[in-house]
């Protein structure tokens, strides 16, 4: 199974500090190495999304060719599919304007396209004012999970060792 991250896996491991580079490198050792290793990976878009200058967007810049994948013409495909969906979802046109204009529509779009699992901490309550990755993920019949439910399933450790 290959998962694909939403930017919320990365800004609030960092932000909110439970995952922060200088407490647990060892996540961002990990989200490299199963990068490395066709686990998981991400789009552009999302790299776009992180403020550039500060020490996440530092990091994102110095991942491989292809960890951030650009479109290609099977993901515009499975954009044109998630656009078909949301414009006869009930939600609001100023959410789906919203949603298409952001990253969230190509990383269901990607996820959709090449059969992938997104992984995202948004919640799967539906709202009319804003479409949510797992809402459009279960519309779609594409996989959702959580960071950590990815985590666990793909047993990522993060043991303390000695510090240098």
């Amino acid at each position: 199974m290959h998962y694909l991250l939403d930017a919320n896996v990365f800004i609030d491991a960092v932000r909110k500090q439970y995952f922060g580079f200088d407490l647990c490198p060892g996540f961002w050792t990990w989200v490299e190495t199963a990068g490395r290793n066709g686990v998981c990976s991400s789009i552009a878009a999302v790299r776009a999304e992180l403020l550039p200058g500060d020490e996440l967007a530092d990091w994102a810049a110095e991942q491989p060719d292809g960890f951030f994948a650009d479109p290609d013409s099977v993901t515009i495909d499975g954009l044109r599919r998630v656009a078909e969906w949301s414009d006869t979802s009930d939600h609001t046109p100023a959410a789906k304007a919203d949603f298409l204009a952001k990253a969230d529509s190509v990383l269901v779009a990607t996820a959709l396209a090449r059969e992938l699992t997104v992984v995202t901490l948004e919640t799967p309550r539906p709202e009319r004012n804003r479409i949510k990755i797992p809402v459009a993920c279960a519309a779609l019949g594409v996989q959702c999970t959580t960071t950590f439910a990815f985590l666990r399933r793909e047993h990522a450790t993060f043991v303390l060792g000695a510090r240098p």
